[in-house]
């Protein structure tokens, strides 16, 4: 378990956290479950579900490349999108609840060779969180990569709230959705292939995805500022 501990402690720095910090109860079963990983794909820590749950929360899906940490034999081949090479490696997806200025890891997934994408880790941390802890986030943030049309529908059909970043080269209305909003601001909304109802937001070259019709550009930028920090 000592080989997870360097990440653990720069995972809670990251969200403002020091160690000592945490409850030792707490701390503990933060490392249990992630030594857990090694022989299942997705796990959440209860106690801390339990410390967010009920609070107006930002639940926020992200991801990390990793170094080994003895798992050679599950390993894939991983791009550095800083430098455009490659090296072996995995991605742990992180489920993070941020309150106030904290943010605190209520589970993870591995993505490893043999597992199922990280979208589909997501939606199925989604549903674990939904289904098993009756957890509801007060809004869920993430990046492009994310964004695809079966995880936006699945949360829509939950009534979770959410801000996506989107690319420009998809489509909704039937066209790419840089000609729907050609200038630099504005909104467009229409309806995913799936038929989940959505509304887009343009922003100088950055463009947002959210379930929420009567949301507005400064409110869905000031949320999503929370996945920027």
């Amino acid at each position: 378990m000592n080989q997870y501990i360097p990440f653990i402690n720069q995972l809670l720095q990251s969200g403002n956290f020091k160690s000592s910090e945490i409850p030792t109860k707490h701390y503990q079963e933060l490392l249990t479950e992630f030594e857990r990983l090694k022989y299942q794909d997705i796990v959440m820590i209860p106690s801390l579900i339990k410390l967010c749950k009920g609070l107006p929360v930002k639940l926020i899906v992200d991801d990390t490349n990793n170094p080994k940490y003895g798992l050679e034999n599950i390993v894939r081949t991983l791009k550095n999108l800083k430098t455009s090479g490659y090296h072996k490696g995995y991605k742990i997806v992180l489920f993070l609840c941020e309150i106030a200025d904290h943010r605190i890891p209520i589970g993870f997934a591995l993505w490893h060779k043999d597992s199922p994408s990280p979208n589909n880790l997501a939606m199925a941390g989604f549903s674990r969180l939904r289904n098993t802890f009756k957890f509801k986030p007060e809004v869920v943030l993430a990046d492009g990569s994310y964004s695809v049309d079966k995880l936006e529908k699945q949360l829509t059909d939950y009534g979770w709230r959410f801000v996506f970043r989107w690319k420009k080269s998809r489509n909704l209305g039937g066209d790419k959705i840089i000609k729907q909003i050609p200038r630099g601001y504005g909104t467009f909304q229409g309806k995913l292939e799936n038929g989940a109802k959505v509304k887009i937001f343009r922003r100088k070259k950055r463009f947002y995805i959210s379930n929420r019709m009567l949301w507005n550009m400064e409110k869905i930028v000031r949320l999503y500022k929370a996945l920027d920090n």
